[in-house]
């Protein structure tokens, strides 16, 4: 069966590219066949955090990640030039993680904190 390059394109984006959500514990690798310039992402590979926030889908998605070396500070991690893996942590151990930010994220990130005790508490 043929597909046009534009159509094929979209359709691996669909099957190749993991989607991570909310509250997910997420880490970037860089990847050795990206051609484009080095990038703060590359800086900071292998550093993973809990997913507070995310915009778009597939490879166009973007994932705002708290990190607990920088204090609950947000790092930015897309598909741009990175290959992004999921974490499986059990949710005591995604508490554990929540207790090192500052005290500033517990205010802004209320929901999944309380997602997360509910989830530890069942």
């Amino acid at each position: 069966m043929y597909f046009p390059e534009d159509l094929w394109r979209e359709i691996k984006t669909y099957i190749f590219v993991p989607e991570y959500y909310v509250g997910d514990v997420i880490y970037g690798i860089p990847r050795k066949d990206y051609a484009g310039s080095q990038h703060y992402n590359h800086f900071i590979s292998g550093k993973g955090g809990i997913v507070v926030r995310k915009s778009g889908r597939f490879n166009k998605a973007t994932y705002y990640v708290s990190v607990a070396d920088f204090g609950g500070d947000y790092l930015v991690l897309n598909h741009n030039g990175l290959k992004i893996y999921k974490k499986n942590m059990k949710p005591l151990e995604k508490l554990i993680l929540c207790n090192k930010f500052g005290e500033w994220w517990y205010p802004m990130h209320k929901l999944l904190f309380q997602e997360l005790l509910i989830k530890t508490i069942a």
